[in-house]
């Protein structure tokens, strides 16, 4: 081989392997495993050496250093623009379905009904303050722990799936809405859950973070939960350093790795982003995103306590147009001032339709609720959430209307719910309303 001879890259189905081979005066080149890549400045054929530029990337310092060609190796990616080098792909295996083997595929599945479908691309966006993460958080922490979210069920109710928040923006805020979210629905910290965050930044354009998250996941994450069921990613600009969102390359390459995490574990990828200054005009940036993404929800806030959470897109699933959502403040403690700490939840998320229909009278509904429960289970044992609602709802009630009277039952020591197992059981108080129901209305109890 010649001196200005180099070693091809060879690629095969399963894999991509690189080979090292000699660089030219702009080529990129790392000196070790660790994601370093500098660019060749300079080339001494006396001692087959090369300089490299690096750039470091929190303080934005270039330093150059000498480096011999048996150290150095290709990247993984090769040079697009600046210091940035675009994804090299291996070539992949093709495998060809016949129609037979297509109506064998399994149908989609839901995480949660109506919104979420199993092994999805999500968007989540709005204008900045308009509650994208309190919902997203929301989704997230109903699944593992188990809850479904309103009147949209989990695949399996009370049976919680593990989540991961990459909670690259925010993160200082996140302690006061995870204590509200556990308050209002009655959970302790020390629930049997499968919630976990993630407060590192991840870099979706740099492999080495990709990789790193993923082996993460399975060295440390696995050990103690199963894999994830859904990957939230707050926000896209957080988690796209270094791109430009306007480019449908920057974009494509985000959204790759975004299912590159996902596929590997089989989970439901949910990137939060925000709208553009049109917001009439939709998602901020490349349209690359929108026509990746399964589903699309906007959400568009009315005032300091409702927003509208809007499908602009549904492949799987048939959705609701628009949910109406409700929030509420929650005193979650004390500061060391003595100044309340206060954090907001989605206390309501109903249809238009069911917002301006369901009409409850408190009092009657909640002795009903409870005769409910204990007509149709034993006292001592009780019920889930999900069995006490397939039951209001074989006897007329709506799924809102539930969850509302659900929520003041506990308030008022109705019911208990037991957190180990997620069962509500009747209260003495509560028995005696029930009774006066049963009676009231010539029911036996």
């Amino acid at each position: 081989m010649t001196e200005n001879q180099t070693t091809a890259t060879t690629f095969s189905p399963a894999d991509c392997v690189e080979v090292l081979q000699r660089f030219e005066i702009g080529d990129y080149a790392t000196p070790d495993d660790k994601g370093n890549v500098g660019q060749v400045m300079a080339f001494d054929d006396s001692n087959n050496s090369y300089q490299l530029e690096f750039t470091n990337p929190d303080t934005g310092d270039v330093f150059q250093k000498w480096f011999n060609d048996s150290d150095l190796s290709q990247p993984k990616r090769t040079q697009v623009k600046g210091n940035r080098p675009a994804i090299q792909l291996p070539a992949p295996a093709f495998k060809f379905l016949s129609v037979s083997d297509v109506l064998k595929q399994p149908n989609p599945k839901f995480l949660i009904d109506g919104l979420l479908s199993e092994k999805s691309f999500v968007v989540l966006y709005g204008k900045p303050g308009s509650f994208k993460s309190f919902i997203a958080l929301d989704w997230a922490l109903s699944l593992g722990f188990g809850v479904n979210w309103f009147e949209h069920e989990l695949r399996e109710p009370d049976k919680p799936v593990s989540t991961v928040y990459v909670a690259s923006e925010g993160f200082a805020g996140l302690k006061k809405r995870v204590e509200a979210w556990l308050q209002f629905h009655q959970m302790r910290d020390d629930f049997d859950n499968h919630f976990h965050v993630i407060c590192e930044p991840l870099l979706m354009l740099e492999p080495i973070h990709v990789d790193a998250f993923i082996e993460a996941v399975d060295t440390q994450l696995k050990k103690i939960a199963p894999a994830p069921a859904l990957i939230v990613f707050d926000t896209l600009s957080r988690c796209m350093i270094g791109g430009d969102e306007n480019s449908a390359r920057d974009m494509g390459e985000f959204v790759y790795e975004v299912n590159r995490i996902c596929k590997s574990f089989d989970a439901t990828g949910l990137v939060i982003h925000h709208s553009g200054k049109n917001a009439a005009a939709g998602l901020r940036g490349s349209t690359a995103l929108l026509g990746a993404a399964d589903s699309v929800f906007k959400i568009e806030k009315k005032d300091e306590r409702k927003a509208f959470l809007v499908v602009e897109k549904s492949k799987d699933q048939e959705s609701e147009n628009e949910i109406v959502l409700t929030m509420e403040q929650v005193e979650t403690g004390i500061d060391e001032k003595g100044n309340p700490i206060n954090s907001l939840i989605c206390s309501e998320a109903n249809s238009s339709e069911t917002q301006s229909n369901c009409k409850v009278t408190p009092d009657r509904t909640e002795e009903e609720l409870l005769y409910l429960l204990l007509c149709y289970f034993q006292k001592d044992v009780g019920a889930c959430s999900s069995k006490w609602l397939v039951v209001a709802k074989d006897n007329g009630w709506k799924n809102s209307a539930f969850y509302k009277i659900q929520k003041r039952c506990l308030e008022k020591e109705f019911v208990k719910k037991d957190g180990r197992n997620a069962s509500y059981r009747v209260t003495d108080e509560g028995k005696s309303r029930a009774t006066v129901y049963a009676v009231l209305n010539k029911k036996e109890l």
